[in-house]
């Protein structure tokens, strides 16, 4: 090769690594000018403060401070105070005062109302109702933690939730565990299904190594690590997508809910707590437009529309089986609320008028119950 050529072949080599290095300058100067500034350690920073837990597979740690949620888009950042108790919301005193009549709200993202900012979450709308009511003492604890089914909420309510004397104890439990109804068998039952948690196993909240580290200096490749690991595990901030879409969910998950809400009765008033079941409400209705149907995360429960439908319905029957069963309170909001598309964010997570909605139905059962029992 000539020298010429030589140089020429240089200067082309020059030309791609400039324009590429040009490149990546520009859409480093993109990304941070037009998306949030994250990094493992600020996605950590401004997570919930989940810790690994035995009879459950999560529960929040006691850090009674507060969360801002800046890296949420899909209903703007929101804040959350969680308590020195782990659970959302203001503190409470153990033992618990005189007078006060307290209601602890189990259940998953659903209760604890990922969307709701601070104070606006159903649980204590339901506070707020009840006061302007005139029931003056009661106090109103949100337990719900993101993620969590019917039994880690049972779990809870035997290791913890009992210690905090309540009076009233309210279930509402549904998506979480139709997510399993399919998986579990007889090889699988559930306590072998679902596996405790591990923080460090998390990729958008740890760094893969060194290299990892160093690299995340780039807003760019902080982008491209977030968007690769999406794919790689093909989920979402429910858990792994199913790649099944079966029409009906099958009978052995659905008997060990079943079997949940009856021990969530029973361990209620063995802790002389009144249970009050609530069937769970959600956007999935045999009359969705496809605008609806867009908020639907299929994936996560690997069913199909009239699957879902199913499931709804089958744990709807359940918990009014088990209310007849046990001759306990329940409240039926499913028919009340479900398909209305202005309540809800997806297939089950609220808009403010949907936290509204069912805080209203849910104060407005709880009156005459709390004024019964005032006049005993």
């Amino acid at each position: 090769m000539s020298e010429a050529s030589s140089k020429n072949a240089l200067f082309r080599l020059l030309g791609v690594l400039t324009f590429i290095l040009l490149t990546l300058i520009c859409g480093e100067i993109f990304v941070r000018l037009f998306f949030f500034y994250h990094t493992p350690d600020t996605v950590k920073q401004h997570a919930l403060p989940y810790v690994p837990a035995v009879y459950a597979r999560t529960m929040f740690a006691p850090v009674n401070d507060r969360i801002e949620m800046s890296l949420v888009k899909a209903s703007g950042a929101k804040t959350y105070f969680i308590n020195e108790h782990g659970s959302r919301g203001a503190s409470f005193k153990l033992p618990k005062p005189p007078g006060v009549r307290r209601i602890v709200v189990l259940g998953g993202s659903t209760v604890f109302d990922l969307n709701a900012d601070e104070g606006f979450d159903w649980p204590h709308l339901v506070e707020k109702f009840l006061k302007e009511n005139g029931h003056h003492q009661v106090e109103v604890i949100n337990a719900g933690i993101p993620g969590h089914t019917s039994g880690d909420s049972l779990g809870r309510l035997y290791t913890e939730i009992w210690q905090w004397e309540p009076d009233y104890l309210i279930i509402y439990e549904a998506w979480n565990d139709i997510k399993y109804f399919n998986s579990l068998s007889y090889d699988t039952p559930l306590i072998r299904l679902i596996k405790p948690a591990n923080p460090n196993a998390d990729p958008f909240k740890n760094y893969q190594g060194t290299m990892d580290y160093l690299l995340s200096y780039s807003q760019l490749y902080v982008k491209i690590r977030s968007r690769y690991f999406a794919w790689k595990h093909r989920g979402g901030s429910e858990g792994r997508f199913k790649e099944e879409r079966r029409d009906s969910v099958e009978d052995l998950g659905l008997a060990q809910f079943r079997l949940n809400m009856k021990a969530f009765v029973d361990i209620s008033r063995n802790i002389n707590a009144i249970p009050i079941l609530v069937t769970q409400a959600t956007l999935v209705s045999p009359t969705n437009t496809e605008e609806d149907r867009k908020k639907i995360v299929y994936g996560y429960v690997g069913l199909s529309h009239e699957g879902i439908l199913q499931a709804y319905e089958k744990c709807r029957q359940a918990v009014l089986g088990v209310a007849r069963e046990k001759k306990t309170d329940v409240l039926d909001l499913l028919p009340q609320l479900q398909g209305k598309s202005e309540l809800f964010h997806d297939h089950d997570h609220t808009t403010p008028r949907g936290s509204e909605e069912i805080a209203r139905r849910v104060a407005n059962f709880l009156d005459p119950l709390l004024k019964q029992s005032g006049e005993r």
